[in-house]
């Protein structure tokens, strides 16, 4: 069987923070934050995140928080993602899926991606199953690959 690829497609609440001073609140205007959908989101500056690996990704709901400067944006989103590995013993192997992010246009220098909670900003649920998987366990790394040549 040899090296194949094949696809896993994962619901997740994909949930980005930054800080932007440009969006810090009046605060004689008496509105301690902006919460919004889309609409705001097509309005300020956000990051260009994207999945490396992403066959498809559909974005579900938004949400948008914006306290002093502070923001969240939250998606609930669907991505299908290709994972490439050696599948001659299925179903009696080990793979590891890699869900794997970056920006599109910016450099580390400009956007700098970090696990917000550590080891706990990823979470599964519970009722989390597979058909003909088991899940044995998750884990979140950060890589820095400088592009500039």
């Amino acid at each position: 069987m040899g090296k194949h690829s094949m696809e896993m497609t994962v619901e997740m609440y994909f949930r980005q923070f930054w800080t932007d001073p440009r969006l810090k609140l009046d605060k004689s205007l008496n509105m301690p934050k902006i919460l919004g959908e889309k609409d705001i989101v097509d309005k300020i500056w956000v990051p260009d995140t994207f999945f490396i690996n992403e066959h498809n990704s559909q974005a579900k709901e938004n949400f948008l928080r914006i306290t002093d400067g502070e923001v969240l944006w939250s998606q609930k989103m669907q991505v299908t993602f290709n994972c490439n590995g050696e599948y001659q013993n299925f179903p009696f192997d080990s793979q590891v899926f890699s869900l794997d992010i970056e920006s599109f246009k910016y450099t580390a220098k400009d956007v700098r991606y970090d696990w917000k909670e550590g080891n706990q900003s990823i979470m599964l649920s519970p009722k989390l199953s597979f058909t003909d998987l088991t899940l044995i366990g998750h884990r979140q790394r950060q890589v820095l690959a400088n592009l500039d040549h």
